[in-house]
This record gives structure tokens, sequence and C-alpha cells, in this order.
């Protein structure tokens, strides 16, 4: 209520950059906390993106079922003893367009250096265009699904966009089946060779202490 009876210039501002730059190459750091047995190995990385828009967002969130997928079965395989891996992709508008990608993976502390490795190993085969139809299309199929279903919520923050990012492609969410419809296996793979670069990122592993 205070707020609203400060006079506004009712210009146009601009938002104040105050993160930290993402560093060059890639940063590595190692942490000792909790106990057991179990360590974790988590990955950042972030690379700036023409636009916050329903297509760049449809290519975040299959490209991470993809990965989810692939790194789901091979670490698995690789090795028995690790947790199901964890990765999501999200688009940020402030200070600019952004897409973060997010993984966490969990395993053996005799083993989590390796687990590491093995998951840049598959996105770097993603990325060189190491995905197949059929991978492609069963990771495809559950996001078909979840853009079948809207909520009120979600709505309203699609229209908060509209309003709060210059150019932002509204008719682009109300008509985001047809979006998706778009989004094609070629497209996804180079979403991942562009945005979720294996050589500039920032890993952090966690072993008991």
């Amino acid at each position: 209520a205070y707020i609203g009876t400060l006079p506004g210039s009712r210009g146009a501002e601009q938002p104040i950059a105050v993160g930290t730059e993402m560093p060059e190459g890639v940063t590595t750091a190692q942490v000792r906390a909790g106990s057991g047995d179990t360590a974790a190995v988590e990955m950042l990385f972030s690379t700036p993106i023409d636009a916050i828009s329903p297509r760049n967002e449809a290519l975040a969130t299959v490209a991470s079922a993809v990965i989810d997928a692939r790194l789901t079965r091979v670490v698995r395989e690789a090795f028995g003893d690790s947790y199901s891996p964890f990765i999501v992709s999200t688009l940020s508008s402030d200070p600019g367009p952004t897409v973060e990608t997010y993984v966490r993976v969990t395993g053996a502390v005799d083993r989590i250096d390796v687990i590491a490795e093995t998951v840049i190993a598959q996105i770097d085969d993603i990325a060189s265009g190491g995905l197949s139809a059929d991978e492609y299309a069963t990771a495809f199929r559950p996001v078909e699904e979840d853009y079948s279903f809207v909520d009120n919520g979600e709505y309203l923050r699609e229209l908060t966009r509209e309003v709060l990012i210059p150019d932002y492609d509204f008719d682009g969410y109300v008509f985001e089946a047809d979006t998706l419809a778009g989004v094609d296996r070629g497209a996804v793979v180079a979403f991942v060779d562009r945005n979720i670069p294996s050589d500039r990122y920032v890993q952090v592993t966690t072993t008991p202490r």
C-alpha cells in the first residue's frame, strides 16, 4: 500500500545486473558435508539466448527430458548404485534472456568423479547428433502430454510475461501445442549444442565428511 503512494516517472526501467558472471571454462569445487556413503555432483550451465519465447521454452523442456532419459539409462547401467539423475533447463529474462541448465547426480563416493565424466560425455554425444529417433520420441511423448494440460496459474504467468517482456510471443503460448509440434530432433540437438556447452560450466562435488 505504501509503495503505491510513491510518485512514479512512468518511464521504462532497466534491471540492474547484480548476479555473478558465469566463469570462462570449467570451474570445479569440492565440498565436504553431511554423512553416509553417498556423494553428489552438481553442474550449472548458463548461456545467453536470443529471446524468452514459447518455442525456446519448448526446446528447453524437451532437451531436459531427452538428457534426463539418457542419463537415467546410461548412469544406472554403468553405476548400479546411482540414484536417478535430475536435470532441468529454465529460461530467465533478467538482466537479459538466459537459459540455465542444472544437473544433479548422486552415487558412490569412490565413483562420483567418473559419474561426472559420464554426464558430460552423454551431453556431448547428444549435442553432436548421437540422439536416435526412437530415443527422442520416447522422451518427447510425456512432454507432449504435459502440454495438453493448462491451469489458471500458468495462464496468469504467461499474461504477466506479455506485460513484462518486450515482444513476448503470447500467441505462441496460446497455441503452444502448435509450437511444440514445430520442435523436432534436429532443433533439440542444436539447442543442446548451443546452450549446454561441455567446455563452460560450474561443477560442485559434495562428499560426506
